[in-house]
């Protein structure tokens, strides 16, 4: 085997390379944005270590000599080689594989989550995905996972994390609880109602309801309480009571819309990240879901995803989170 020179700087074949194609030294640094001072000084070190002349120089203009015809033919096979051998390395490292840990806190019917999973399963053969539920605000901290999506704002401050889309919610009940209780008219009346409490995320301890300028907070009061929405959901169908639930189209043939009039302030969902230098394959699951947020959430009151979010802290102070700009 041959012994590696030390005192050999593979960058100056690169650098030979250039100036040989173009036999301009000035253009050259046009091209590479490398001065033309460093260029020439490179070039000098590399015909001093090879004991040859590669490059004839005059005032005029500059040629290749028999020596630098010879080792140009050479070495620009080897640097396209060496350039290739990188852009195939890049390629590799832009394509999912590997195993992915999904946290969900449910179903998300609304967000169509598992016709994301589905697609990056089926368009990534090296990729394992792995997905578990995980309910309520606890700390993340001690979890292993490469993705968690959480609904409202979330106390991980030191986490990275993505806003996928601030969702609309509505109230609703089932058929056979209006026939019981009847409608409410108004947000007071809520109090006279049994309300069904999801206990996951702070926005949806309290609802928080508009009409126009009007505005009012209601504290929903009723014998259950859940992490779940999937179980908020179920409960409300089965007429025990009115719960807060993602805006949905296919809800309209099964519950039924409560004070239609009032809106209730959209819930964010976000996507934290495990590691503060997400995986190509958390990174295009993450971008896959707020592309397709874009395209299904059409109501007035859904907002775009936001690269740049801010997360509150447990003490609900707005602080700026270490949140990353992960494409």
């Amino acid at each position: 085997m041959a012994s590696y020179d030390h005192a050999f700087n593979l960058n100056d074949l690169a650098i030979f390379v250039e100036i040989a194609k173009r036999q301009n030294i000035s253009k050259t640094a046009e091209v590479t944005g490398v001065p033309s001072s460093t260029l020439s000084r490179r070039l000098s070190i590399l015909e001093a270590h090879l004991g040859v002349q590669l490059l004839a120089r005059s005032t005029r203009k500059m040629a290749l000599t028999e020596a630098g015809k010879l080792y140009f033919e050479r070495c620009r096979k080897l640097i396209e080689l060496a350039f290739n051998a990188r852009e195939a390395l890049q390629e590799e490292g832009r394509r999912p594989r590997g195993k992915l840990k999904i946290l969900l806190p449910g179903t998300l019917e609304s967000l169509r989550v598992m016709e994301v999973i589905g697609d990056i399963v089926r368009t990534s053969p090296e990729l394992f995905v792995e997905c578990d539920y995980y309910f309520g605000e606890n700390s993340l901290a001690d979890c292993e996972f490469d993705v968690a999506l959480r609904w409202g704002t979330q106390a991980d401050t030191d986490m990275a994390a993505r806003l996928i889309w601030l969702f609309p919610f509505h109230l609703y009940a089932s058929p056979a609880y209006v026939a019981r209780h009847g409608q409410p008219e108004t947000p007071e009346d809520l109090q006279a109602h049994e309300c069904l409490v999801f206990d996951g995320c702070r926005e949806l301890r309290i609802w928080s309801l508009g009409q126009g300028s009007k505005h009012q907070l209601v504290y929903p009061q009723g014998p259950l309480r859940m992490n779940s929405l999937d179980i908020t959901y179920r409960f409300a169908l089965a007429g025990i009571g009115i719960a807060a639930l993602p805006a949905h189209r296919d809800r309209r043939d099964t519950l039924v819309r409560v004070l239609e009039d009032w809106a209730l302030t959209p819930v964010a969902l976000y996507a934290t990240y495990g590691s503060s230098t997400p995986s190509v394959s958390a990174r295009a699951f993450v971008t896959a879901l707020i592309e397709l947020s874009r395209g299904s959430c059409n109501e007035k009151s859904s907002r775009v995803a936001d690269k740049n979010v801010r997360l509150r802290s447990c003490l609900g102070q707005l602080q700026e989170s270490t949140v990353q700009v992960w494409g």
